[in-house]
């Protein structure tokens, strides 16, 4: 079987993607960073807080979403079901973000019935 001179500008052109996209001189940590969505941040910070602050283990995670806040702000909700003295509930965290300056403005835990 031949390969045809589509084929091989196809390869090509992938290749040169793929190579433009992921270079070999970036770190993995670099470009899984890259990957990660624009809430994952955050995430991480509800997570941490729930674990840290409120004493409590994470079990399971669930973005909500990007809603308006007060004075400008972004909130970036997410509820967590959590265990705590052996009781398993859910909570939701809402971190408060100032879009111009990319800086956490606030932090809110809601226990969910």
């Amino acid at each position: 079987m031949s390969i045809t001179k589509w084929t091989k500008w196809f390869i090509a052109g992938v290749l040169l993607t793929a190579s433009a996209v992921m270079p070999a001189t970036r770190s993995s940590a670099a470009v899984s960073a890259r990957l990660q969505p624009e809430y994952a941040k955050w995430g991480q910070q509800a997570v941490d807080y729930a674990i840290n602050e409120y004493k409590a283990e994470v079990i399971d995670y669930a973005y909500e979403g990007r809603f308006p806040a007060a004075n400008g702000a972004v909130d970036y909700r997410f509820r967590l079901w959590v265990r705590k003295a052996s009781r398993e509930y859910a909570v939701r965290i809402a971190v408060s973000v100032n879009p111009s300056t990319g800086e956490r403005v606030g932090l809110k835990l809601t226990e969910l019935q």
